[in-house]
């Protein structure tokens, strides 16, 4: 991914992520974010980049929250299904949501 991309497109979504502040804005800035009423914590930074915290804990960040994450950000997510990895035992399970953006 090259750096002016990367300013427009995410490369993925975590549970906790901030998002650059020129992709905050294409998706409503924190207010339009914060909207939506699907995270537990959304905050504009001093840079004007914004922090997201889908749910209050990991281990929730599961199924319908993934797919609600992958609904809002998904106009700033790169093109195509993602690419699976298998979890190697003793690693965090992937987290996303298996859908092309279109």
């Amino acid at each position: 991914m090259t750096l002016p991309e990367s300013r427009r497109r995410l490369r993925g979504y975590e549970w906790l992520m901030v998002i650059p502040r020129a992709i905050a804005q294409q998706l409503g800035g924190a207010d339009g974010i914060a909207a939506a009423g699907y995270f537990q914590r959304v905050e504009t930074l001093r840079d004007g980049a914004v922090l997201l915290q889908v749910t209050a804990e990991f281990q929730d960040f599961t199924g319908e929250a993934i797919e609600r994450t992958w609904r809002l950000l998904r106009p700033a997510l790169r093109p195509g299904l993602p690419k699976r990895f298998d979890s190697d035992a003793g690693r965090p399970p992937s987290r996303i949501w298996y859908a092309d953006i279109a």
